[in-house]
């Protein structure tokens, strides 16, 4: 029995990371997103974060080490996350029942949708989501010296932006296999065409010789 894809494992870990902050800054994300399996893996590794940006023991000779001081922003940022987690999941699966054709694996509508209207839209999603995930994170972590909760934010920005050039890439490797079975097509018919031509010549000739 084969094992599990490591790729597409890994690919699963990075989309339950970018879930962190794409939950916030997209709206109507799609509902294979919102398994209860990436929410859960999601919370479980800001929990996990909290706890070693947390850790703090004594070491005879060496004194204190770890966190100077305990700050729980990170798990009240997962309890936050879950529950909009779950409530975006709990609409997207309400439309899917009413007959919504909304697409499961749709990338969410992002917040700054409408600076469309002045750069690319893909680039609104490749680039400036995952930018602003970062820079907030990177606020959060200097500013306001919230470390645990912001290298939460900065990572899960990084994964967004993984996340975002990897489905790029597939569509415009799926773009690229439709354009050459388009060609290849057409190239099929052209061959019959002219081989039907060549045919017809044929038996013109041969008719001509009788």
């Amino acid at each position: 029995m084969p094992g599990p894809d490591k790729k597409h494992l890994a690919a699963e870990a990075v989309q339950a990371c970018d879930l962190w902050t794409r939950i916030f800054i997209r709206r109507k994300t799609g509902g294979q997103r919102l398994s209860l399996v990436k929410i859960c893996a999601g919370v479980g590794g800001m929990w996990l974060l909290n706890a070693i940006f947390n850790f703090h023991t004594s070491v005879p000779f060496l004194g204190e080490l770890g966190a100077k001081t305990h700050n729980d922003s990170t798990r009240y940022y997962a309890i936050a996350f879950l529950i909009c987690a779950l409530v975006q999941r709990y609409e997207r699966r309400k439309e899917f029942k009413n007959g919504s054709d909304w697409h499961g694996q749709h990338q969410g509508i992002s917040r700054f949708e409408a600076l469309s209207r002045f750069m690319p839209r893909e680039w609104v999603y490749r680039y400036l989501d995952p930018a602003a995930a970062f820079l907030i994170g990177y606020a959060v972590s200097h500013y306001l010296d919230l470390n645990g909760l912001g290298v939460c934010l900065m990572l899960s920005g990084l994964c967004l932006w993984i996340t975002e050039a990897l489905e790029s890439e597939t569509l415009d490797t799926h773009a690229w296999n439709m354009h050459n079975l388009g060609r290849d097509a057409e190239g099929f018919t052209g061959n019959g065409r002219t081989a039907k031509s060549q045919a017809a010549a044929s038996g013109q000739i041969g008719r001509a010789h009788v």
